[in-house]
């Protein structure tokens, strides 16, 4: 299995997802079109369910995030929750600069639908 890593742009993230289940991404999320941006990810999730992973990190340390990548990120947070059968060795890591409480509220919003915890890092500044 190999990593899948896209790099930044603008409107896009840095997509890291590394094979052992450390899975990162991080900047902005506010491309085009959501759906066709992120499908590659999720074609590499699907491969990675079959490797029958017993633990992930994700982490999320975005700077900004619109609506449409909001209910992505969701339904990829419960894609990835329900492949690790030991709830606890899924670990969802969201990290917010400490004066964008939007960020922070909005990572408490998708730990609430995704009824998972986050560990919450503010990042030094």
């Amino acid at each position: 299995m190999k990593n899948f890593i896209i790099s930044a742009e603008k409107k896009t993230p840095e997509i890291v997802f590394k094979a052992n289940g450390e899975l990162r991404i991080s900047g902005n999320s506010r491309p085009e079109d959501g759906k066709n941006f992120y499908k590659a990810a999720f074609d590499w999730i699907e491969d990675f369910k079959e490797f029958g992973p017993t633990k992930i990190t994700l982490t999320l340390d975005l700077d900004y995030i619109n609506s449409v990548s909001v209910r992505i990120l969701l339904t990829m947070l419960q894609t990835l929750k329900q492949i690790v059968e030991d709830k606890k060795a899924f670990k969802v890591i969201w990290k917010y600069d400490n004066n964008d409480l939007d960020m922070l509220d909005q990572g408490k919003i998708l730990e609430k639908s995704l009824q998972h915890t986050f560990e919450f890092i503010e990042k030094p500044v």
